[in-house]
């Protein structure tokens, strides 16, 4: 099979598995099914989906704490494309400097609360 049949395929599953209401995707799955259903508004997804789970007689744990969450509020998948390029590029500054991230933490955490603020996040990356 060539490598658009192969995709179509992961359309076509991702796709029904929504319309079975499952919530347990993967990212790249996530990814798929972002692409499929961008044309579709973000507010008429999660009424349609719930309408359909809740005639499912399966455990009805809240949307918000399943994977795929991300399809109710985000309207594709490049809504996050920032996120990860920032994530990117501070794992490659961090490897480039060879130090580990929880040392990274220790060092940008300069009230030693355990916690980071954005503004201690911020003048960590800036030194």
């Amino acid at each position: 099979t060539s490598s658009e049949s192969t995709y179509q395929l992961a359309v076509a599953e991702q796709l029904l598995r929504f319309l079975n209401s499952a919530h347990d995707f993967q990212s790249r799955e996530l990814n798929i099914l972002l692409r499929s259903l961008q044309a579709t508004k973000v507010e008429h997804r999660l009424p349609w989906w719930s309408d359909v789970r809740s005639c499912r007689r399966r455990a009805q744990r809240p949307w918000q704490q399943l994977s795929i969450a991300k399809v109710f509020v985000q309207a594709s998948e490049f809504e996050d494309l920032a996120t990860k390029a920032l994530l990117s590029r501070v794992r490659w500054a961090l490897a480039a400097q060879r130090i580990w991230p929880a040392d990274a933490f220790r060092m940008f955490d300069k009230s030693s609360t355990g916690r980071l603020r954005k503004e201690d996040f911020r003048a960590g990356l800036e030194q």
